[in-house]
């Protein structure tokens, strides 16, 4: 792609640049919930026009990543147990219907594709003592399986579906990133994945649509056990879910990967 006016910054578009740039910096802990967003000086600082910055940031609020809070100005909205509880009963309407349809629907080339996703999934390290060594290799993780369950929707051939779903990726994502300590490489979670697309490759929808249901409601009921162990409140902060673990390095500037 050609360069864009500001800076010379590659156009995804720009917006989504910024976008993008930010939503990493949640998820890697560098911008906390309740942490204010200053548009101009996230322009000044990546050196781009306060416009598109402006652009990003609505669009986040739209998505519900931030908040515009009287007299404090843009924040990054608080992730509460009750939102991941709703986003979990969400996708249990959502995922094991589509399941079912992707082991009827799945082509070979999709059925490989999860199957690929799922491998690279079960062959992750088990961390240790439930500690996150690397954040970078806990992101793409994280990505890996958000895809996954992305790739068997779109296998399902449902477009609005597709498009429902869609909404929810951004929030799946940093539901996980918040509980880094929870879901990297845990023994009793090993071949959740792996069962779900064996069945889609079986063609077995009726197994295919309870081991997705299985999988989520395991991992919902993992994420209440661990708020509780944790002390959590209602609205989950970086202390209580172990986010300190995870700092990462300075952001990287827009456009690399």
């Amino acid at each position: 792609m050609g360069p864009s006016g500001d800076g010379g910054l590659e156009l995804r578009s720009l917006q989504q640049q910024i976008h993008d740039q930010l939503l990493r910096r949640i998820l890697r802990g560098e911008l906390e919930p309740g942490e204010r967003i200053s548009p101009p000086e996230v322009a000044a600082t990546l050196g781009v026009s306060i416009t598109p910055v402006r652009d990003a940031v609505n669009q986040m609020a739209a998505e519900g990543l931030v908040t515009v809070m009287p007299r404090r100005g843009t924040v990054v909205s608080p992730v509460s147990i009750r939102d991941i509880e709703e986003l979990y009963e969400i996708r249990l309407m959502i995922e094991p219907e589509a399941a079912d349809l992707a082991a009827d629907r799945a082509t070979p080339e999709e059925l490989g594709g999860v199957q690929e996703l799922a491998a690279r999934l079960e062959s992750a390290p088990v961390a240790r003592a439930g500690e996150v060594d690397d954040l970078e290799t806990y992101l793409q993780e994280i990505a890996t399986d958000a895809e996954l369950h992305a790739s068997v929707v779109r296998a399902a051939h449902n477009r609005r579906l597709d498009a429902l779903y869609a909404g929810l990726r951004t929030h799946v994502l940093i539901a996980r990133a918040v509980f880094p300590r929870l879901y990297r490489g845990q023994p009793h979670r090993r071949g959740e994945h792996q069962r779900v697309v064996d069945a889609i490759a079986a063609h077995d929808g009726a197994a295919a649509r309870g081991a997705m249901e299985a999988h989520l409601r395991q991992a919902l009921a993992d994420t209440r056990r661990h708020v509780e162990e944790a002390g959590g409140g209602d609205d989950l902060g970086g202390e209580a879910l172990g986010v300190d673990d995870v700092r990462s390095r300075p952001t990287e500037p827009i456009g690399t990967s």
